[in-house]
């Protein structure tokens, strides 16, 4: 039987077994939304009669994968979708040819997910955000946070919190007194600008001052929820249902989720000048999440527990991440096209060479290692523990988003001696070479702390005091101000 999983490998190895490997680096493969594969080519690129029958046969071996009107090899004029032409957010998956791990380009259309295609977005300089990720609920992200905040705004500083936890919103109740709950929340937003655009006095309407501010800085809160919709409740989970969706212009082109956020989080900072911009992502592998991840340039904080589901549900995320930041372009050679209806090789190294990983797994202007931090959440003092989450979770990072190779391998020149064995090493010009770290990921941890077990700050503020939670959260607090450039405290 076909399924989702074996049908691109089976349609890659047809097509490098019918056309040759150069047809897997010149074309690219359209997976449409219910998951049927096509393989894109350009106007000429194939004789008819090799088309139709490569798309026959791929029928036979892929179906229902494929469709079977003949259109399972086709140019975009054939599809009318000029997208197609120079298509966006092309992904790069690795798939199985000749028992030999390549990849292949796909356009992944999708009813819901797409911020989830998206190359992740480079921060402006200073990457003053920091997203709070966890794949699973319960481990502490949302009191990490608090804690976090609290102790940048004793510091003096200006900071913005936002609850993209639209399903399960918690920042509100816990840093805005009922009497300071703003009018609208960012779920308000989603939906109002989601059908019209809205006015700079609504985005202050969504902003609620923070009880933890009367100190030396100030704590701002964009809460999920707002009054209004306090005073509504039945109508919140009709907003949830339209939060997410996606505006498409005349163009075809999409607004997405993250897009919505992305303009949001820029008109409320506009003027206020946050030294840091502290963002609460839903739990799991959910829309909101991959717009935290990819697409607010922000640091990411990874939070996770030493368990086997944590690194269970790690491995699923980063495999996906490794197939976003290659080349966004998938147009290749679909306006040169190859007259051509026979086989085309590549010589083994130039295939390798083109459908691997490229630029040993980092294709963006940043590196992963430069942006994540790994939280040991409610980690036990036992130093094993605290070891084995480390090692696995950087071994998962290592395996997929950063690529290690022998740093000397690539920049020694060892022709010479290939003839002779005396070589008169010139040693007056020799590069450098860098060696990398052994582990040089970001990492922390938070031990397990039964005060916090029950975290309610506005019953218990005591639990905000440095005092209290500095033995507990100290290293991430300082893991998090060096990630933010917050060092030093304001005079």
């Amino acid at each position: 039987m076909m399924t989702f999983d074996l049908a691109l490998p089976t349609f890659a190895q047809l097509v490098a077994d019918t056309l040759g490997g150069q047809a897997l680096v010149d074309y690219f493969f359209l997976r449409d939304v219910s998951g049927r594969l096509t393989l894109i080519v350009p106007n000429g690129a194939l004789a008819p009669a090799a088309k139709e029958a490569l798309a026959r046969r791929a029928y036979e071996l892929i179906r229902p994968y494929v469709d079977g009107d003949g259109l399972a090899v086709a140019t975009p004029s054939e599809l009318f979708d000029d997208r197609l032409v120079e298509p966006d957010n092309v992904v790069s998956v690795r798939v199985d040819v000749n028992k030999r791990p390549l990849r292949v380009r796909v356009v992944d259309r999708r009813m819901v997910g797409s911020d989830w295609l998206r190359a992740p977005t480079v921060s402006t300089p200073g990457r003053n955000r920091l997203a709070f990720v966890s794949l699973k609920g319960g481990v502490g992200r949302t009191t990490a946070l608090c804690v976090l905040a609290a102790d940048l705004v004793a510091q003096g500083r200006r900071i913005l919190v936002v609850d993209l936890d639209l399903e399960a919103p918690g920042l509100g109740n816990m840093l805005l007194r009922p009497d300071t709950l703003p009018r609208f929340g960012m779920l308000d937003y989603l939906v109002e600008h989601g059908l019209a655009p809205v006015d700079d006095q609504f985005v202050s309407d969504m902003i609620g001052a923070s009880w933890l501010g009367a100190g030396r800085g100030r704590l701002d809160v964009i809460p999920a929820i707002g009054q209004l919709a306090n005073e509504n409740p039945e109508n919140v989970l009709g907003k949830i249902a339209r939060a997410y969706l996606a505006n498409t212009d005349e163009s075809g082109s999409a607004t997405t989720f993250a897009d919505h956020i992305a303009f949001a989080l820029d008109r409320v900072s506009k003027g206020r000048a946050y030294d840091a911009i502290l963002i609460d992502a839903r739990a799991g592998l959910h829309e909101t999440t991959a717009a935290s991840i990819v697409g607010l340039g922000a640091n990411i904080l990874l939070f996770g527990v030493d368990q086997p589901q944590t690194y269970a549900d790690y491995r699923l995320l980063f495999a996906h991440l490794e197939t976003l930041g290659h080349s966004t372009s998938a147009q290749s050679k679909l306006t040169a096209p190859l007259d051509t209806g026979t086989p085309t090789h590549v010589a083994a190294d130039d295939f390798d060479e083109l459908t691997s990983h490229p630029s040993g797994g980092n294709a963006l202007p940043f590196n992963w290692q430069d942006i994540l931090l790994l939280v040991h959440a409610k980690a036990s003092t036992d130093v094993q523990s605290q070891d084995r989450f480390i090692d696995r979770m950087t071994e998962l990072v290592r395996q997929t988003l950063i690529k290690v190779s022998d740093p000397l391998a690539k920049q020694v020149d060892v022709g010479p001696l290939a003839n002779e064995f005396d070589v008169e090493w010139d040693d007056t010009d020799i590069d450098q070479v860098p060696v990398p770290a052994e582990n040089g990921l970001n990492t922390s941890r938070i031990l397990n702390d039964d005060h916090y077990a029950s975290f309610d700050p506005l019953g218990r503020p005591d639990l905000l005091d440095e005092l209290v939670y500095k033995t507990t959260y100290q290293p991430f607090i300082d893991a998090c101000r060096s990630m933010l450039g917050l060092e030093n405290a304001e005079s």
